[in-house]
C-alpha cells in the first residue's frame, strides 16, 4: 500500500513541476513578445504617450544629462587634489555625443525605440 502513495506523490509532484515550467514559459513568451512589438499600436491606444514622452520624459533626461556634466566639470576645475575627475573636455564632448543622440531620439519618437526589437526579431512576431 506504501507503494501506491509513493506512486500517488510522485505522480501529482510531475504535474505540480510541469505547471510550473509551463507557466514560466507561458510569461517569458508573453514578455518576449511584448518586448518584440513595435510601439505603434501603443502609441495609438494611449496617445498621450507620445507627448509625455517628448514633454516630460526627454527634457528630464537632458537635465538630469546637463546636471551630471556641471557637476564632474565643478568637481574637476575646484576639487581637492585627491578626488579623482574627468578630463573636462573628455566629458563636455561625451556630453554633446549624449545630447545629440537625445535629439535624433526626439525626431523619430517612440518608433524608433521599437523599431530596434522589431528588426531584430520580425522573423518571429508580428504585432
Amino acid at each position: 500500500m506504501g507503494w501506491l502513495l509513493e506512486l500517488l506523490v510522485e505522480g501529482i509532484r510531475e504535474m505540480l513541476s510541469q505547471f510550473v515550467i509551463d507557466m514560466m514559459t507561458l510569461v517569458t513568451d508573453m514578455f518576449t513578445e511584448l518586448l518584440s512589438c513595435d510601439l505603434s499600436l501603443f502609441e495609438e491606444l494611449f496617445s498621450v504617450v507620445g507627448d509625455l514622452y517628448k514633454n516630460v520624459v526627454l527634457p528630464m533626461g537632458i537635465a538630469l544629462l546637463l546636471l551630471i556634466c556641471v557637476w564632474q566639470l565643478f568637481k574637476s576645475m575646484f576639487g581637492k587634489a585627491g578626488v579623482a575627475s574627468e578630463d573636462p573636455i573628455e566629458l563636455v564632448c561625451r556630453t554633446g555625443i549624449s545630447l545629440f543622440y537625445c535629439s535624433s531620439e526626439t525626431a523619430g519618437g517612440l518608433h524608433s525605440g521599437g523599431s530596434r526589437n522589431t528588426i531584430s526579431m520580425d522573423h518571429r512576431h508580428r504585432c
